[in-house]
């Protein structure tokens, strides 16, 4: 017995998006391990709603059979049944997704049955993908110039190494790393 397209397509995970003019859109999770949604038109799910982020979430699917949501540092945050996502999340069947005001509703298709999922190869989704918004500090010390021609070499080497010291402290007290000085 052979499957048609139509068939093996419903058979894959898909998400509905409800629209605010009361219409629905399916989008089918299929041919990838990674689907982005937000505002911009390269997203694998465009979602046209002002208040979801140009890249608002990341649906990512595992060798496990199972997909995550995971939100991409978005401004309104990624909710599922309600609940905000700040790690990454598991869906289930039936899950409500509410990114920004855009609802919309998970299933799971063949997540459930044994074979793996039409979206991927296993082997291709070993690895969670992630994304970490980060902050880069670039630091010049006014007048060093001149403050190198009235100090003695030791005194300022004193001066910036205590510096130096006391803004990494700083900077690992709220959790950052320094890569370099």
């Amino acid at each position: 017995m052979s499957v048609t397209g139509e068939s093996a397509a419903t058979a894959a995970p898909y998400v509905i998006l409800k629209e605010p003019d009361g219409s629905q859109r399916k989008h089918i999770l299929s041919g990838a391990t990674a689907w982005t949604l937000g505002r911009d038109e390269d997203n694998a799910i465009v979602l046209s709603d002002p208040s979801v982020s140009r890249q608002h979430a990341l649906l990512q699917y595992l060798d496990n059979n199972s997909i995550y949501l995971i939100d991409l540092g978005s401004r309104n945050g990624s909710f599922v049944n309600n609940r905000r996502v700040s790690i990454p999340t598991l869906l289930q069947d039936g899950d409500h997704l509410t990114l920004g005001q855009s609802q919309l509703e998970f299933h799971s298709g063949s997540l459930a049955s044994s074979e793996p999922s039409p979206a991927a190869k296993p082997s291709d989704t070993l690895v969670l993908q992630t994304r970490w918004l980060i902050s880069v500090a670039v630091v010049d010390v006014r007048g060093y110039g001149q403050l190198t021609q009235q100090l003695d070499e030791r005194l300022l080497s004193q001066v910036m190494g205590d510096w130096f010291r006391r803004g990494g402290d700083i900077i690992q007290q709220y959790g950052g790393t320094v890569d370099k000085y």
